[in-house]
């Protein structure tokens, strides 16, 4: 006995967490010499004094609620702020335990730890990142701004150039900064600048399209399924750019004169990894000597570039009804 004793006595003076008895009133009864580090005050002085003594709050309904939830189920653990010795502030971290005699309940034995320099690195933390949001939010605005000088610096341009053709490949830039700008804005106004909702902002900027090509409305019906897929930036802004070209090129060329007829976008994820984007449209259809792998116009070209290269995917095309691209690509 008097060997366990000693092995029990010199566990609990030389831990280095603060380990308590204090009776049902809050009376500290035992301490160990940790009691020093965390509070200020040594085990003798400990020993005369409450806990509500020590808080920084010192209040007798958080005592009653505090004993209350420890009785009730036998143990508890949180946190705590108490003034140390000389008037510091220190946030403990506790876990309680009942002790009970012949007669009930006779006390609450604990330990708890000083983690005031742990909770203070997390507020920092959490600064930072509120700090960063904030820039990059900042960021993505001026971007957009940027974007959007630069597409109505092109429009003025536009409107002095007699060349119809000439005009025609002004406004089609006009749209492909639109669709980055559209990306920018997006991010501005989300909580979450890691990843856009492709499936909304793919609404927005088809509908911008249509707006853009006020000549087809009323004629081209346009379907657009979207799952949640999300995308970060690096991906969105190509991924913008291709579903930009292949909608502008059906509403321009898909359905000549009063024709009349359906654009589908769809978009969803094949599994965890991997995304395919399929458009369609029932026009007149490509013409039957153009392939997609070696082809001179500049809107295949930048679809091919931008889904081989930059996605890392794959385009297949579809005639057998109009035209049908399906692009697929690993996130």
């Amino acid at each position: 006995l008097i060997e366990s004793e000693k092995k029990y006595r010199d566990l609990f003076e030389n831990v280095s967490d603060f380990i308590y008895f204090h009776d049902l009133e809050g009376n500290f009864i035992e301490t160990n010499l940790a009691s020093k580090i965390e509070s200020g005050y040594t085990k003798e002085e400990l020993a005369g004094k409450n806990i509500k003594d020590i808080l920084v709050i010192k209040s007798d309904h958080l005592f009653d609620q505090y004993m209350n939830d420890t009785l009730r189920v036998g143990k508890s653990e949180g946190l705590i702020k108490v003034a140390t010795k000389d008037g510091k502030k220190r946030i403990l971290e506790y876990s309680n335990s009942v002790v009970s005699g012949p007669m009930g309940p006779v006390g609450v034995r604990g330990c708890a730890r000083d983690i005031t320099e742990q909770k203070s690195a997390e507020k920092q933390v959490k600064t930072s990142l509120v700090e960063k949001e904030l820039l990059l939010k900042e960021i993505h605005h001026r971007v957009k701004n940027n974007l959007q000088i630069i597409s109505s610096l092109l429009k003025i341009q536009e409107k002095k150039i007699e060349d119809k053709q000439i005009a025609g490949m002004f406004k089609d830039s006009q749209d492909r900064i639109a669709s980055m700008s559209l990306i920018h804005e997006q991010l501005y106004k989300c909580d979450n600048l890691a990843n856009i909702d492709f499936g909304d902002y793919s609404r927005k900027l088809v509908k911008s399209l249509q707006q853009s090509y006020a000549s087809t409305s009323g004629r081209i019906a346009l379907n657009i399924e979207a799952q949640n897929v999300f995308l970060a930036v690096d991906e969105a802004i190509p991924c913008g750019l291709i579903i930009n070209e292949l909608v502008s090129n059906s509403l321009k060329y898909a359905f000549p004169g009063d024709s009349k007829g359906m654009i589908s976008l769809t978009i969803k994820s094949i599994n965890d990894n991997r995304v395919e984007i399929n458009f369609a449209d029932d026009g007149i259809g490509l013409p039957k000597d153009l392939k997609i792998e070696n082809n001179d116009t500049f809107g295949l070209k930048l679809i091919t570039n931008l889904v081989e290269h930059q996605l890392g995917g794959e385009i297949a095309l579809n005639r057998d009804k109009g035209t049908e691209f399906i692009i697929k690509f690993n996130v």
